[in-house]
């Protein structure tokens, strides 16, 4: 049994694509709100740093627990026991770690509302197929584990892991947009600081 592919599946990758995409464009035809080479900008790049390592590594993490077996059994292992959709939790870190390069509150702001909508059409769908497929079990989880908001306390996992070779390589393909995140932004945060650059508004 597959998992259920509802129209909201279908358009749910491009939700955040179509919400944050332009929020960029907008952020590279503003003004910086923050010079290069201020405290503020070292700051930010530090919490940036932060969220992409921190999100690249859970969506790497995850990946090796879960590995197309979401179908299968009651993953409640490593980061599944932390929260119950730790590979969310790592994509939002990602895109939020694009808009803290970019130093745009705009695009921040784009990239929430995107995976609120993206988690709105897909989570409660997923949810629904598991708790029919695995009934009590998957019951117990959730019970046991937040949907979001990891917490340290509840870890807890097996010895060994058995790692779908495909499944890691297909997320490690996508780990060279994730490392290409900061040098790109670094090209246009510096760009926008340019008197040739077109800034054309002037958004946070």
């Amino acid at each position: 049994m597959a998992m259920p592919r509802e129209k909201r599946y279908r358009w749910r990758r491009r939700v955040i694509g179509i919400v944050v995409a332009p929020a960029v464009v907008l952020a590279c035809l503003s003004r910086p709100a923050i010079l290069e080479d201020t405290w503020a900008d070292v700051g930010v790049d530090l919490v940036a740093w932060l969220a992409l390592a921190t999100g690249a590594a859970l969506r790497l993490w995850s990946t090796m627990y879960i590995g197309g077996r979401k179908s299968e059994t009651v993953i409640a292992e490593g980061p599944y026991s932390l929260c119950r959709n730790p590979l969310y939790v790592g994509t939002f870190l990602l895109g939020l770690s694009l808009g803290l390069f970019l130093k745009s509150l705009t695009v921040v702001a784009a990239v929430s509302v995107g995976m609120l909508v993206y988690a709105s059409a897909t989570i409660p769908a997923e949810e629904r197929f598991l708790n029919e497929r695995f009934g009590d079990a998957y019951r117990a989880y959730c019970a046991k584990a937040p949907r979001f908001m990891p917490g340290l306390g509840r870890f807890h996992a097996s010895e060994t892991v058995e790692v779908n070779l495909r499944a890691l390589r297909k997320e490690l393909k996508a780990a060279v947009g994730w490392i290409a995140i900061p040098f790109l932004t670094e090209v246009v945060v510096h760009g926008r600081q340019q008197a040739w650059w077109p800034t054309l508004l002037r958004l946070p």
